[in-house]
């Protein structure tokens, strides 16, 4: 082995540098964080909207005596991701989102276009954390042995009733579910019926504010910007075939990493 392989290999195989947190030491590396891709890397409000938001949640968790061990679990599973992104949505009214889009959304119930998940080699079936999953996975569980929204169209996701094409889990739907909206439901029907891509717009930043909370939880407590993300297509479909929450997840975990395609972070 000549001697640029050897120091790569080296390189590669070094045990990573435990890190000892406290509540100061993370609340150091939240302040420290840096969007390195993503769209999030092009808007430094953003990042600083995340990192205030974050840095509250730990504030309030030790003001209240909760255990540092239980909120490192709450930032590794996106709980406080999706806490973070469910409080933006929720600021959201209609003329906002009208205004986002140039126009009022033409989605309605039924239209479901939207709802068609891609699961190629280039798609991921929706990325989800764990929290998004679990929250979803009761109200899926319910729905075993039903027909479903792949009765409608293949990719379809599960949750989807396959005559209304309504959402049977619309209270626990994902963030991406709740952040995408067209002013012309035609050309996302167009582009499911030819294969294309997305035929929604992004109403707002909110799915783009999840994932990076979700990446500078997972780093902040020492997991890299790797935080283990789904395919909710898999889960939601596993969940209703009859497999159960732990068991639908283990199947639609994606490697660690996927969510770095979405942003990259790096603590200073």
């Amino acid at each position: 082995m000549n001697r640029s392989l050897r120091r790569r290999f080296a390189a590669r195989n070094k045990p990573k540098k435990k890190i000892v947190l406290s509540w100061d030491s993370a609340r150091a590396r939240i302040a420290s964080m840096r969007a390195l891709a993503g769209r999030p890397a092009q808007n430094p409000k953003m990042l600083e909207k995340v990192k205030t938001a974050l840095a509250g949640q730990l504030d309030r968790a030790r003001e209240e005596g909760r255990p540092l061990k239980e909120h490192v679990g709450a930032a590794r599973d996106g709980t406080h991701a999706l806490e973070v992104a469910t409080t933006e949505l929720d600021r959201q009214d209609e003329a906002g989102i009208a205004g986002a889009l140039g126009g009022a959304p033409a989605c309605r119930m039924g239209c479901a276009f939207c709802c068609v998940l891609r699961t190629g080699p280039e798609d991921s079936g929706l990325l989800v954390t764990e929290a998004e999953a679990r929250r979803a996975g009761a109200a899926l569980a319910k729905l075993q042995g039903q027909p479903d929204g792949r009765s409608w169209i293949a990719q379809a996701c599960p949750a989807l009733d396959p005559e209304s094409r309504a959402c049977r889990i619309y209270e626990s739907r994902p963030v991406m579910c709740r952040s995408v909206y067209n002013t012309d439901a035609q050309p996302c029907a167009d582009l499911v019926r030819s294969g294309g891509a997305r035929g929604y717009t992004l109403n707002s930043d909110a799915a783009d504010i999840h994932y990076l909370a979700h990446a500078i939880g997972v780093t902040t407590v020492g997991e890299g910007a790797t935080g283990t993300v789904y395919s909710f297509a898999r889960f939601a479909g596993e969940v209703i075939d009859g497999a159960g929450i732990d068991q639908a997840l283990s199947r639609a975990r994606f490697p660690k990493g996927t969510i770095d395609k979405e942003v990259l972070v790096k603590a200073d």
